[in-house]
């Protein structure tokens, strides 16, 4: 890891700046004129957020109150089946609180 000054120094950065310094230079380095930033993903109305929220909370509340101590292993095994690629997996895990 570097800071951003020796990143200069050393050619991994042009220069340091914002993201909208970065922008700027893309465009600028690809001439275009006239160009729209657009952020990925959406924001979703504040509504539609609290409500998409709360719905996934009740139902881990749910799955955890029906599931017990199996939910923790459910959830282990779906992170795993998510996973590509070659895994080394322990036969415990270690949770820090």
């Amino acid at each position: 890891m570097w800071t951003g000054e020796q990143a200069v120094e050393i050619g991994l950065v042009d220069r340091i700046g914002s993201i909208g310094d970065a922008i700027r230079s893309a465009a600028k380095m690809a001439k275009l004129k006239d160009y729209k930033v657009v952020k990925y993903p959406s924001l979703k109305d504040p509504f539609s957020s609290i409500l998409s929220t709360s719905k996934e909370k009740i139902s881990v509340w749910y799955m955890k109150d029906q599931l017990g101590d199996q939910y923790r292993y459910i959830q282990e095994l779906k992170s795993v089946t998510q996973q590509s690629g070659i895994m080394a997996k322990l036969p415990y895990s270690i949770e820090v609180h």
